[in-house]
């Protein structure tokens, strides 16, 4: 399981190569529920629509990321073959610079509500446990729509990360990683929580 390791460093390697180079509105009335969170989404906090046609899946980018410039790109493709093997371009990467943030969509092939996920997500969370230790993981699932997502919230002294795996019927999962400064978790939660709760099936 060595990919997810990169997946989840690729963020903070990209954010400190970017960060080193530099010197209220109208509510949905739906909303999804994780145990006792809600994801109410507020459009205002959102930006552009991702429609990720590999797994017929949309998302809309929190308000303030954006695409990661080709420049930065090509500086941790020499260092990331996660990010360097990807051929196809279907690893979108966003950037929030003046919070030190960032969000990753990617692909998980052959992974969707028909098939069995127990051993994939089995060996997914004992390799975030090697990586971050348990004390700091919580698991939890819900559904968006049509969508079940399986989350994995992931929390040390210094960061929180949103790791999601986004499953529908017949198609790709979409695999989407927020990760933020604690410092900045509260002011930016209700945008998080509002591009969490947009995700839905391409109609």
């Amino acid at each position: 399981m060595n990919y997810i390791k990169a997946k989840l460093y690729l963020i903070i390697a990209i954010l400190m190569i970017s960060l080193i180079g530099c010197s209220s509105g109208e509510k949905k009335e739906q909303a999804s529920t994780f145990g006792q969170m809600q994801f109410t989404v507020v459009d205002s906090l959102l930006g552009d629509t991702l429609h990720y046609e590999e797994s017929g899946l949309m998302i809309s980018i929190p308000r303030g990321f954006f695409p990661l410039p080709d420049s930065i790109r090509m500086m941790a493709q020499k260092s990331t073959a996660f990010l360097r093997n990807d051929t196809t371009g279907s690893i979108k990467v966003y950037l929030n610079q003046s919070r030190g943030s960032g969000l990753i969509v990617s692909l998980l092939t052959d992974l969707d509500l028909d098939s069995d996920t127990s051993k994939f997500l089995l060996d997914y969370y004992n390799a975030l446990v090697q990586t971050h230790g348990e004390e700091g993981i919580t698991v939890g699932d819900y559904w968006i729509d049509d969508v079940l997502v399986k989350n994995f919230l992931i929390t040390d002294s210094q960061s929180v990360m949103f790791d999601l795996i986004c499953l529908t019927k017949n198609r790709n999962a979409m695999h989407v990683q927020y990760l933020v400064p604690k410092q900045f978790y509260g002011e930016m939660i209700k945008t998080l929580e509002s591009s969490i709760g947009s995700i839905t099936a391409i109609k």
